[in-house]
C-alpha cells in the first residue's frame, strides 16, 4: 500500500509539473506576443502627431494602419484560447498582473477589434462604402467598374496609445518575472548557462549535468 500511494503521488507530481510546463510555455509564447506588439506601438507613436492635428497622405494613413494592426493583432493574439488547440487560455492572472481601470478597458476593445474586424473579413461589420460606376462606350454597349471605399484612418487615438504602450511593457514584464518563477522546476527542458563576474567581465557557460 504504501508502495502504490507513493506511486500515485508520484504520478499527481509529474500531472502538476506537466501542467505548469504547459503554463510556462503558454507564458512564453504570450511574452512574444505583446514584444511584437509593443514594437508596432513604438513605431506608432514615433509617426503619429500627439495633438492630432497633422494631415496624412492616403500612402502615410495605411502606414499607421500596419502598425496598427500589427499592434492589435500581437496583442490580442496573447489571449486566443485556440491556438492550434495545443495551448492553454492565457489570462493575466497566470502573471499575476492587475490592470488599472483605462488599461482594462483598453484591453476590452482591443479584444473586441480583434474579433469584430481583425479576425473576420464578414461583410455585416466591414468599414466599406461602393459605388458603380457606368460608362456607354458604344450603342447599347455599357462598361461597368466598382469603385470601393474602404476606411482609411486609425481606430484608436493618440491617449489610447500611450494606455497601449504602459499596458504591453507591464504585461511582458509580468511574463518575464513569471517565466523565471516557473522555469526552476524544468531545467531539465532547457538549455541552462551558468554566468559568473569578474570583475567587470561576464563568462558564460552551459551548466554541467
Amino acid at each position: 500500500m504504501l508502495r502504490a500511494g507513493f506511486l500515485y503521488n508520484q504520478t499527481m507530481h509529474e500531472s502538476i509539473k506537466n501542467a505548469e510546463f504547459k503554463k510556462l510555455n503558454r507564458i512564453i509564447l504570450a511574452g512574444r506576443d505583446f514584444q511584437e506588439s509593443l514594437s508596432a506601438v513604438t513605431f506608432m507613436l514615433e509617426e503619429m502627431d500627439p495633438k492630432e492635428t497633422e494631415t496624412y497622405t492616403l500612402p502615410e494613413l495605411r502606414r499607421l494602419r500596419c502598425y496598427e494592426t500589427t499592434a492589435i493583432v500581437a496583442y490580442a493574439r496573447a489571449f486566443n484560447s485556440q491556438r492550434k488547440g495545443k495551448q492553454d487560455p492565457f489570462s493575466f492572472e497566470d502573471i499575476n498582473l492587475s490592470l488599472a481601470q483605462d488599461e482594462l478597458d483598453l484591453h476590452n476593445k482591443l479584444i473586441g477589434f480583434r474579433d469584430e474586424i481583425y479576425a473576420h473579413s464578414d461583410a455585416d461589420i466591414a468599414d466599406y462604402s461602393a459605388s458603380i460606376g457606368e460608362f456607354e462606350i458604344r450603342d447599347g454597349e455599357v462598361m461597368r467598374f466598382m469603385n470601393p471605399q474602404h476606411f482609411e484612418g486609425t481606430r484608436l487615438r493618440w491617449n489610447e496609445y500611450m494606455v497601449f504602450e504602459k499596458l504591453n511593457q507591464k504585461s511582458r514584464q509580468a511574463c518575464d518575472e513569471k517565466m523565471s518563477e516557473l522555469s526552476v522546476n524544468h531545467k531539465d527542458k532547457f538549455k541552462v548557462y551558468s554566468h559568473k563576474i569578474e570583475g567587470a567581465r561576464d563568462t558564460i557557460k552551459p551548466e554541467s549535468k
